[in-house]
């Protein structure tokens, strides 16, 4: 049996959630953040479990209230996460453009990140784009080479310039679309894909289980 390492997810419908319940943008978001929770504790066992959370593309095209309410609720959430230290066991770690995240917020992502520890890894990204992780990977390469750098360490400098270290197992993604939307396009390359058509607050264990079933059944080629 496949041994699952890491598992990534990309969280798509709260939105869609929303207006078909007939709620607020903020009550189908506080439904998507719930649901990162329940995932993490359906995950035992996995030591790695990855959720993108906002994307750049979000940041520069959605409304600035609409982008503003989603900040707010991470700071809640957060806050939240602090004060009950429901995370044990659990290390936090963001990634992503963090410098375009409002102050108050990166310094509480940050004060969690240092008060979590544990086994597992839940990785959280925020203000992330899989074309400007490739683009900065590239100019660190590039700097690298300009100063003389051997290939090897030019390289080096290339991975070190990823946001996201590591290659998933398993990437899902709910909402019915079937595309990963510029998501860890590098490390994704063997990665198995599992769409869901559930919206991601209607996703349930069952379907976790589903797609980890679908992982089991896929046979690693790796270019063989």
């Amino acid at each position: 049996m496949r041994k699952l390492e890491s598992v990534a997810i990309i969280p798509d419908g709260n939105r869609r959630y929303a207006l078909k319940k007939g709620l607020s943008l903020g009550q189908g978001y506080a439904k998507g953040f719930q649901k990162v929770r329940d995932v993490i504790e359906w995950s035992d066992g996995v030591p790695k479990i990855t959720f993108w959370a906002l994307s750049l593309d979000n940041l520069a095209r959605r409304s600035k209230a609409e982008v503003n309410a989603l900040f707010a609720l991470m700071n809640g959430h957060v806050s939240r996460a602090l004060s009950e230290k429901n995370f044990e066991g659990v290390k936090v770690s963001f990634f992503g453009e963090l410098g375009l995240l409002p102050q108050a917020l990166s310094n509480k992502m940050r004060e969690l990140e240092e008060k979590t520890d544990g086994d597992r890894t839940a990785f959280i990204g925020i203000a992330y784009g899989g074309e400007q992780e490739i683009y900065r990977a590239a100019k660190k390469m590039a700097e690298a080479l300009a100063n003389g750098a051997p290939e090897r360490e030019a390289k080096l400098a290339f991975a070190e310039g990823l946001y996201y270290q590591g290659k998933p197992d398993l990437i899902i993604r709910t909402g019915s679309a079937q595309r990963l939307s510029g998501f860890l396009p590098l490390q994704s390359c063997y990665s198995e894909l599992y769409f869901s058509k559930k919206l991601w607050p209607e996703f349930g264990k069952s379907d976790f289980e589903k797609a980890t079933e679908f992982f089991q059944e896929s046979q690693a080629r790796y270019g063989r």
